[in-house]
This record gives C-alpha cells, sequence and structure tokens, in this order.
C-alpha cells in the first residue's frame, strides 16, 4: 500500500515547493488535509467548498471494495422479565438464562444494560437501568460492532436471506408507542397482551458501536455483517494509506489536498480549479471500483421457509 509520504511529495511538487524548505504549507498542515481528503472519499462527501463548475462540485459515492469486510456472529433468542424492573436495580430474573454469556449486555426498550454474571435464571451485576420495566418486557442481546465498522453494507441471515434496517431511532419510538411485547413472524411468543407489531425480521444499529436483531427468535443462527471500514487516520507520514495504490488514489489525495490548503490560505480560484480535478478523478475512480460484487439486487427473491418468500 501507498503512504501518506507518496501524497506528501506529489503534494509539494504540485504546490511547487521545495520539500526541504515547506515553512509555507507545513508537513503536519497537509498530513491533516490529507487525511480529511481520505476520509470523505471514502465516506462519499467530497463537495468543491468553492465551485468553479456546478457540474463537478459534489462526487457521487460508488462502492470501494477496498473498505469491504465481513463480521459474523451467532443470534441468541430474546427473554422476558419474570418482574418488574425499578431504576437502579442490579438483579433481572428471567425464565431461562443459559444461553446467553456470563457477562455481557442487554437491550430493553431504549436501554443497554451491562450485566456481570448470569445464574441461569436471572442477571445479577446489572447497571445502567435507567427506567422501570414491567414484568414481560422483551429483552434482547446486544452484539459489539467491530471497531473499524464504518456504515453497514448488508445483513444476511444464516445465508437465507437479508435483514432490512430499521433507524434505531424509529425503533425507539416504535416501542414507546406499542409498550408491549412483540409478534415473531415466525413463533408467536410471550403474547400476553396480545397486542402485536407485525415486523418482519430486521436489524438496527445503536450509536454506530451495538448491532440488534428483532424478530428473530431462535439461538444459533448465523449473521453476517458485511460492511464498510473506517479509513485509517493518517497520523504520521509512514501511515499507510486505506485507499488502493493506484493513481487514481494518489492523485486524487495529492489534488485534493492541495486545493484544501490554498483554500485555507484565501486562494480560493486556484483552490477551485485543483479540488475540480479531485472530484472529476474521484467520479472515475468510483466508476472504476463499482465492481458487480453488490450489484442491485431489487426484487431478488429467496426462500426462507417453505411457504414465505421475501424481496430483498
Amino acid at each position: 500500500m501507498a503512504t501518506a509520504q507518496d501524497v506528501l511529495t506529489l503534494s509539494y511538487s504540485l504546490l511547487r515547493e521545495d520539500p526541504s524548505d515547506v515553512s509555507a504549507y507545513p508537513e503536519p498542515l497537509l498530513l491533516a488535509m490529507i487525511d480529511t481528503v481520505q476520509a470523505d472519499f471514502c465516506s462519499g462527501q467530497m463537495i468543491n467548498p468553492v465551485p468553479l463548475n456546478s457540474e463537478l462540485r459534489i462526487a457521487k459515492k460508488g462502492q470501494l471494495p477496498f473498505l469491504f469486510t465481513d463480521a459474523y456472529y451467532q443470534n441468541i433468542q430474546p427473554v422476558y422479565t419474570d418482574s418488574d424492573i425499578d431504576i437502579g436495580d442490579s438483579i433481572i430474573t428471567v425464565e431461562d438464562t443459559t444461553m446467553y454469556p456470563d457477562s455481557w449486555k442487554l437491550y430493553m426498550a431504549g436501554n443497554t444494560v451491562p450485566y456481570t454474571w448470569n445464574t441461569g435464571t436471572s442477571f445479577t451485576g446489572c447497571s445502567n437501568i435507567l427506567y422501570p420495566f414491567a414484568n414481560g418486557t422483551q429483552i434482547s442481546f446486544v452484539f459489539d460492532l467491530p471497531t473499524d465498522f464504518m456504515s453497514p453494507i448488508q445483513v444476511i441471515y444464516n445465508n437465507q436471506f437479508k435483514l432490512p434496517a430499521k433507524l434505531y431511532d424509529d425503533v425507539f419510538e416504535d416501542l414507546n408507542s406499542i409498550k408491549s411485547n412483540y409478534y415473531n413472524n415466525y413463533n408467536t411468543v410471550n403474547n400476553s397482551n396480545n397486542v402485536f407489531s407485525n415486523w418482519m425480521a430486521f436489524y438496527t444499529i445503536k450509536e454506530n458501536k451495538e448491532l440488534i436483531i428483532w424478530n428473530r427468535n431462535d439461538t444459533g443462527g448465523m449473521i453476517h455483517l458485511r460492511y464498510e471500514k473506517k479509513p485509517t487516520e493518517l497520523t504520521t507520514a509512514e501511515t499507510e494509506l486505506t485507499i488502493d495504490n493506484d493513481s487514481y488514489s494518489k492523485l486524487l489525495l495529492t489534488y485534493a489536498a492541495c486545493g484544501e490548503i490554498l483554500y485555507s490560505r484565501w486562494e480560493e480560484d486556484r483552490a477551485a480549479k485543483l479540488y475540480n480535478h479531485a472530484l472529476a478523478i474521484a467520479k472515475k475512480a468510483y466508476n472504476f471500483y463499482n465492481n458487480i460484487m453488490f450489484e442491485d439486487i431489487n426484487w431478488t427473491r429467496v426462500q426462507a421457509d417453505k411457504w414465505r418468500w421475501y424481496n430483498i
């Protein structure tokens, strides 16, 4: 992979600076600009602050395969409280906790609750119980997202069908409005309130740190998370770039970083020309990387059981 130093060298050439005298463009400042541009390119947010050509102002994000990676989890079915829970309680009793790890985190209607021990019928050492919960409240398992997680591409369950996403805030509002247990399209569980939420199985992401699976009431099913990695922060000139080592990548970072630094020095006209050139390269790069690994699969149908089909 190329390093930040490769782009620094190209940038000083483009700025017409002698690398032995960079007082006008200090290396830490230029390195910060390169870091920012790489993050913008990877997240699809490249916008020219001083556009000379409206067609080049924004580079629409394409697929970047070098950011794609995978994480795998095993599903754990939800359980339900056996008694009312008060704010600050440290014990949550349920019918059976044997499928849960000795210590981890639980999710209860907007409240993530860590626990330190699992007795088989209760979770003890609980903390962060911020709300009271009635007997029969659903408890879901919380999966930690990888530390390099940036955004999801798709979640596949048991290699059978893709789970749709639901915004966390929408889930939270739905839970507040329903205030009951939920209907699973595969199993009806704990239907004490006779109020159903007819949601299909789906996933949600909380604070870009936690993955929660809803309406899959089984244990052991494989959850395959395909996601985009966050770009590596360029802290030194020796740090490897996240983007591929090719002419697109290095020229893109060079032109955009130089445009950013010139714009900060009030050289807007020259900055715009360089950044517009960077956006043109970015559009070519997005097209170049936009392969068929995850081509549009709308209306593709896969069978999830003997009688139900899912459109994905």
